[in-house]
């Protein structure tokens, strides 16, 4: 350590210091005695205008804890600049260890530094970590109670098929939470009904509640128009143009214009000897019936 102090030797006598730390660490061990004659003898030197950054050459045997929003100094001025103050002349102070502000950040003065690290009035009131806080005056410090939540109103009743509660963050006080009740369609156990012939279903769901409600209901008028085929080839279409068409593989004559033609579709087959048709089949709602020159089946059964 002879080294580090060194530079301070010819402005304060080190010996009285070194027989203090001798006689510490000899005589009263494990207390870290010796730290506090190093530690004297280097704020003398800071008195005298000598920085000397000793703490770093103890091998973290002589630690000095600083707050998360302050740094160790070995030296600065023992009066630090505040908002208020402004800037402070360099011979208007001596110079100490301890910890200070960040370079680049000054002390404020005006008001506290909540735990969030941001400057606050005094009087100034603020929410932090679902606590409701206040900065009090004349520098008494920062007090912090649990949040409170505003009284829940008188719930709704949450009834009918479909409906469940559940409890969600407020999206106005994201420290409390609300009940509201929901609507889950796939929970509902009504099906479309079975409508006659010349019917459809169709669902509607009131406005007070969840699951639909099901009516089978007339579906609008059809016009009705012919195609037809006939004969070698020959062809008349929905809206009676005629044309031939020798195909001699099995073709669509007519359909229904939705996916997997389903619900309406009849294919054809014709002879390559005269060009008369030898195989139907019709595919309506779902039922198929196959004509073939020697046998007729409905849904694979004669």
């Amino acid at each position: 350590m002879c080294g580090v102090f060194k530079k301070c030797h010819a402005a304060v006598d080190p010996v009285n210091y070194y027989e203090a730390c001798v006689f510490d660490s000899c005589f009263v061990p494990e207390r870290k005695m010796e730290c506090a004659s190093l530690q004297i003898y280097a704020s003398t030197c800071a008195d005298q205008g000598v920085c000397i950054d000793w703490r770093s050459h103890t091998s973290g045997s002589c630690p000095i804890q600083c707050p998360s929003n302050k740094v160790y100094k070995a030296c600065a001025r023992s009066l630090e600049e505040t908002c208020k103050s402004g800037v402070i002349g360099h011979n208007q102070t001596q110079l100490r260890e301890g910890c200070f502000c960040p370079d680049g950040t000054t002390l404020y003065d005006d008001g506290c530094v909540g735990p969030d690290n941001v400057p606050r009035k005094f009087g100034e009131k603020f929410e932090f970590d679902c606590k409701d806080c206040i900065c009090l005056e004349g520098g008494s410090g920062i007090i912090c109670e649990p949040h409170k939540c505003p009284a829940t109103a008188i719930e709704e009743p949450c009834e009918g098929e479909g409906f469940y509660k559940i409890t969600e963050v407020n999206p106005e006080d994201k420290c409390c939470s609300s009940t509201v009740c929901v609507c889950n369609a796939t929970d509902c156990t009504a099906k479309p009904p079975h409508c006659e012939p010349g019917f459809e279903a169709i669902a509607e769901t009131p406005a007070s509640q969840c699951c639909p409600v099901y009516k089978c209901i007339q579906r609008p008028a059809i016009t009705t128009s012919e195609c037809s085929t006939w004969g070698n080839f020959h062809f008349q279409t929905f809206d009676h143009v005629k044309y031939n068409f020798p195909g001699l593989c099995r073709y669509i004559f007519v359909s229904h214009c939705k996916d997997d033609y389903q619900d309406f579709n009849i294919e054809i087959m014709r002879s390559i000897k005269n060009g008369t048709v030898i195989y139907f089949t019709a595919m309506i709602d779902g039922v198929l019936l196959e004509v073939k020159e020697s046998s007729i089946t409905v849904d694979g059964k004669a």
